[in-house]
């Protein structure tokens, strides 16, 4: 196979804001890799990309690891949408091409594709709307119909971030088992080491002897942040010395804020916001909670993840992806959802146990590197792209 046949296109409907975290450290890891593999790697991302790009070089990063960027504009209707990805099949003449974040994948640019006999992968890494029986309903006869339209032998494999959204997919979508292939997410684990952390503890005024428990989290509908804040005044009448961490921001932020002020917790709290050193604060988090409301379960849980990648036991819903995560009993708890006596009763077992705490630290840290690791992620795409070319 030459050179030039051995080109992915990637195309994203989303612009990696940053390269250190999920999306964008896979698209960089990939390239890296897929240069080393003498495989020629284009990413299509939305114009906005080129716009919001000044401070964090991203796109110049991109093309130092090998990679050729190209801009597609962002268009809802599907006709538009189609001929805008023929005009970019046209100028780059990719081998294969991979779609993330533009899901369905039953659409007219099938045809398109299967014309040309370009083959097609799909990564999906979202789940379904909060479940709503009529929706539900209508969205499944429509994909199944679509499906029946624009199946074509151009799809060769959709990418599931766990084996609930494989199962959300045949379930709510109809989408055909033969079609899925499950990919863990991967946490670059050489980033997730622990660290010393003595700074952040005198940023934040903690103690090195005082508990940390820890939330990270967009702070909006279905993410259960407000569990965590609930949970906390019954870890206080055992661990009377516990310091609790919020970090992200989101919609819901001012009535988190009022939440804990009508809790009379505002001195236990610390809520941080954003943050680009979301490590360095695992690193001295005693325990994870990803405390996930049941009316919209994570698709995989790249935070429960994370927490396992730094050693920390992690407290997490019984629902969604996360049960894929954390092992009950092993790595950390899985509790009931929306349950924070629940939430509460875990954490303090955990914080009581030194030996146990530990035992979840070390199996946290195995399974991180076994089944979540981004270089496990990277390659296992980059057989799936081979297994696809050599059934050409």
């Amino acid at each position: 196979m030459s050179h030039t046949q051995r080109k992915i296109l990637s195309i994203c409907y989303i612009y990696p804001r940053k390269l250190k975290y999920s999306f964008g450290e896979f698209l960089l890891y990939l390239t890296g890799e897929l240069t080393k593999n003498k495989i020629y790697h284009v990413i299509a991302l939305p114009y906005e990309t080129e716009r919001c790009d000044f401070s964090e070089n991203n796109l110049k990063t991109l093309e130092k690891a090998g990679a050729e960027i190209k801009f597609i504009q962002m268009h809802s209707s599907e006709i538009m949408k189609t001929l805008e990805l023929i005009r970019l099949c046209k100028e780059v003449s990719p081998s294969l091409i991979h779609l993330h974040y533009i899901y369905p994948p039953y659409s007219l640019f099938n045809l398109y594709a299967e014309l040309k006999d370009l083959p097609l992968i799909y990564s999906e890494r979202m789940t379904p709307a909060p479940k709503n029986p009529l929706r539900d309903a209508i969205r499944k006869q429509i994909y199944t119909t679509r499906s029946k339209i624009f199946n074509s032998k151009s799809i060769r494999k959709i990418v599931c971030v766990s084996n609930f959204v494989k199962e959300e997919h045949i379930k709510h979508y109809g989408v055909s088992d033969n079609k899925l292939i499950t990919i863990y997410n991967g946490v670059n684990i050489e980033r997730f080491k622990k660290y010393e952390g003595t700074r952040i503890r005198s940023e934040f005024g903690v103690r090195p002897d005082i508990p940390v428990i820890t939330c990270v989290a967009e702070i909006r509908k279905g993410k259960g942040v407000e569990n965590f804040i609930k949970a906390s005044p019954f870890i206080l009448e055992k661990i009377k010395n516990a310091r609790f961490i919020i970090v992200g921001d989101g919609t819901l932020i001012q009535e988190i804020k009022k939440l804990i002020e009508r809790l009379n917790l505002t001195e236990f709290f610390i809520l941080t916001g954003q943050r680009n050193d979301v490590e360095k604060i695992l690193s001295i988090s005693s325990v994870l909670i990803v405390p996930t409301s049941s009316t919209w379960p994570e698709a995989f849980g790249f935070t429960a993840a994370e927490g396992l990648s730094v050693g920390v036991p992690v407290i997490a819903s019984d629902i969604g992806g996360l049960k894929e995560i954390v092992e009950h009993g092993k790595t950390g708890y899985l509790v009931p959802p929306d349950d924070p006596s629940e939430i509460a009763m875990k954490t303090i077992s955990i914080l009581s146990n030194k030996v146990l705490s530990e035992s979840f630290s070390e199996n946290g840290i195995k399974r991180a590197k076994s089944y979540f690791s981004l270089d496990r992620m990277v390659q296992e795409h980059i057989n799936l792209y081979l297994s696809v070319k050599n059934k050409m």
